[in-house]
């Protein structure tokens, strides 16, 4: 994985039930250099679904418990499938968010935009 591989960690360390606190101190400084750009923003949406779809996959048990956290990763498939031009599963993507939560129909105006480009 190339985009949101610290993510997926992230969620696959909280689906072995894996405990954690905040640490109150400061611990680094981050300067940002805006001559350079991170990996995250030289995102292609190739490398987006291969990600995005293996997130989904790889932590489904995790993610089937918590709504917001698949809604979210699912809408980023969904658009990578979109700038990738392949409607048809981007399509059956939508349906199934859809099926599973009725409040994604807020999605519809940015869906229609890539369905009539």
């Amino acid at each position: 994985m190339t985009i949101a591989e610290d993510i997926d960690l992230l969620l696959r360390m909280l689906g072995v039930g894996a405990q954690y606190a905040p640490i109150e101190k400061i611990l680094i400084d981050v300067y940002i250099d805006t001559s350079i750009v991170s990996l995250s923003r030289q995102f292609s949406a190739t490398k987006g679904v291969f990600s995005y779809q293996k997130i989904l996959t790889k932590n489904a048990s995790f993610l089937r418990e918590s709504r917001l956290a698949w809604e979210h990763y699912a809408k980023s498939l969904l658009f990578a499938y979109y700038r990738l031009k392949n409607k048809s599963a981007a399509r059956t993507l939508f349906w199934q968010m859809l099926c599973r939560n009725p409040s994604m129909l807020k999605l519809i105006p940015r869906v229609l935009c890539y369905e009539l480009k």
